[in-house]
């Protein structure tokens, strides 16, 4: 699935940026050990 959010002008599109921003670091940092900076789990 996709969804494409430009701004986000509602409270569940900002939980679903925020969520994929979480997901992201998560992949990214702990399961590639890849060197990135993170703030707040994002």
């Amino acid at each position: 699935m996709l969804i494409a959010i430009q701004t986000p002008t509602s409270s569940k599109n900002a939980a679903l940026l925020d969520q994929m921003y979480r997901l992201r670091a998560h992949i990214f940092a702990d399961r590639l050990a890849w060197n990135v900076s993170r703030s707040n789990g994002r």
